[in-house]
This record gives C-alpha cells, sequence and structure tokens, in this order.
C-alpha cells in the first residue's frame, strides 16, 4: 500500500502546521519538518510534538541550507562552523523517531571557478556526517539539486556516493534545470518547444532514467511538479514530470518509503490539500482514471 507524506516548514512559508488534522483526514500519514537556518532542535521538538498529537509521524527532517550551513564551503574554518550548527541539530533531535536527515550539497551559486573545491569540501563534509550519524542509526540523504548548486548532475552525485558509501539519496522530481535557467517568456516556453530550446539550449536529464540509475541508493523522494525550466514545486499533474515512468522505476527497485510531496501552499491558483495532491499523482501514475484534474 503506499503511503503518502508531506513536507513542512515550522512557520511562515510553506507552512503546514496549523492544518495537520485535515492533512490526515485526506490521508497524508507522516510530514518531513523542513528546517531554516533560524530553527534550532527546540523548535524542531515542538513542532515534532504537533505532528504527532495530530496522529502523524515525523518521517524526516530536513537540514537548514544557506552559507550558514553550507557543508560545500571551501574556507576551512567557516565549514567546521558549519559542520558543527548542523551537528548541534541532529544531535538534539535524533530521539524524535525520523531515521531520514535530508541535506543539500551547497549553498548557491557555486562558479565554474571553485566548483571543483567546493565538490571535495562537500564529500568531506557528507563523510564526517555520515560518520557522526551511524552510531545514532540515522541516514544521510543527499537532495539533488537545480541551477549551479553542487550536486546537480548525475557525474556529482555519482562522485559523491562513492567518496561517501553510508550515503543515500532524496531524489526531487523538480531540479532538472539548465545551469542558468532563462526564465523570459515563461509561458510561452511552455506552449512552445520551439521558444524553450531557444532560450534553454542545455539538454537536462530526464527524471524516470535519474530513477532508475539511483534507484538502490534512493531512501526518500519530494514530489512535485515543474514546467522543465525553474523549480516550481507544483502539484503533480501541473507540469511536465514523467511520474508514472519515476514511480515504475521505484517500485521495480523495492522502493517502500512514504511518498513525500513537497508544493508550494498554493500552485498556479490553486490551493494545496493533501486530497489534491494524491490524486494528481495517482492519475499521472495510472491509478486514477479520471481526467487529469489540473487541465480544464
Amino acid at each position: 500500500m503506499v503511503e503518502y507524506g508531506l513536507s513542512t516548514s515550522l512557520s511562515g512559508q510553506d507552512c503546514y502546521m496549523d492544518r495537520l488534522t485535515e492533512l490526515k483526514r485526506d490521508g497524508i500519514s507522516c510530514v518531513e519538518l523542513c528546517l531554516r537556518p533560524e530553527n534550532d532542535a527546540k523548535a524542531c521538538r515542538q513542532a515534532a510534538e504537533r505532528v504527532q498529537a495530530a496522529g502523524l509521524r515525523v518521517w524526516s527532517i530536513h537540514l537548514p541550507f544557506g552559507e550558514t550551513v553550507d557543508p560545500a564551503e571551501i574556507d576551512e574554518r567557516r565549514r567546521a562552523e558549519n559542520m558543527d550548527r548542523i551537528r548541534s541539530l541532529i544531535d538534539g533531535t535524533a530521539e524524535l523517531g525520523a531515521k531520514i536527515y535530508v541535506i543539500h550539497g551547497s549553498a548557491e551559486p557555486v562558479g565554474d571557478a571553485e566548483r571543483a573545491r567546493a565538490l571535495e569540501a562537500a564529500g568531506r563534509s557528507l563523510e564526517e556526517f555520515t560518520s557522526h550519524m551511524a552510531p545514532l542509526g540515522l541516514t544521510l540523504a543527499l537532495e539533488n539539486l537545480p541551477r549551479s548548486c553542487i550536486g546537480r548532475t548525475s557525474e556529482e552525485i555519482e562522485f559523491l556516493l562513492e567518496r561517501v558509501p553510508c550515503l543515500r539519496l532524496c531524489f526531487d522530481t523538480n531540479h532538472f534545470t539548465p545551469l542558468h535557467p532563462d526564465v523570459r517568456l515563461r509561458p510561452l516556453q511552455c506552449q512552445f518547444p520551439a521558444v524553450h530550446r531557444r532560450l534553454n539550449p542545455e539538454p537536462v536529464e530526464e527524471g524516470s532514467a535519474y530513477a532508475r540509475r539511483f534507484a538502490e541508493k534512493i531512501v526518500t523522494v519530494h514530489l512535485s511538479d515543474y514546467d522543465g525550466i525553474d523549480e516550481c514545486h507544483w502539484h503533480p499533474g501541473q507540469g511536465i514530470v514523467d511520474f508514472h515512468g519515476i514511480h515504475q522505476a521505484l517500485m521495480e527497485a523495492g522502493f517502500a518509503s512514504p511518498l513525500i510531496f513537497e508544493p508550494n501552499e498554493k500552485c498556479r491558483g490553486v490551493k494545496t490539500t493533501g486530497a489534491r495532491l494524491i490524486r494528481g499523482y495517482e492519475h499521472a501514475i495510472g491509478l486514477e482514471k479520471s481526467r487529469n484534474p489540473y487541465i480544464s
């Protein structure tokens, strides 16, 4: 049986903490707590208590991302300070029941001149984190990222997986973008492939092929849709993602983790609800036989 979850921030934008009972009623059974740099372990523990009180469970914790927690920081002193901040969060939340911790490989942008050094720094940080987490029974899942971030290509992901054998993956379905997305005439790009190819000629990786390549390393997912230009975090079915192919690749590999949605609060004018997310996804993978709920 497929289990569904939702990623939520603790407050502010894309926070669903006040709608937990509604989400459970819609068919959501677990959540990912997405932390920002200003969130501490105490705030995470308080959020987890609210989740559990609503009859849900904390499946994963998304570690904060940004310059002050950047694992790819090439200045060693600042990298060590960033590592200490993240380790403190891991230690302070290790008893909440979440066994998966999602991490970004870097902040952005990462320029060509420092890319090799940033990739090496990220490898060192991820290796240190997994060594710290293993005795706690925790798994670190590196998220594939868009644009210039570390982990934007299969080659960089492959390098980091080989460098850090205990590292696993969080597969984000809307992060396959050009290095520098050109968002001019965005509605026209979506409507006319020739316009899209002219403004964004760089080929991007295809989600279902990526899922097949790394299926054995994927331990959690972020499901959302996009327009193929830059990340959008739309509901499944509102964009171009091949959810049918991705779902098939994951199921054939024995993927048994909850399917975690990571949408914006409102997507293309439509309010996000658990029911809409599940219906859109199940239509996209062929389980729901009615027409696409997002196409009039």
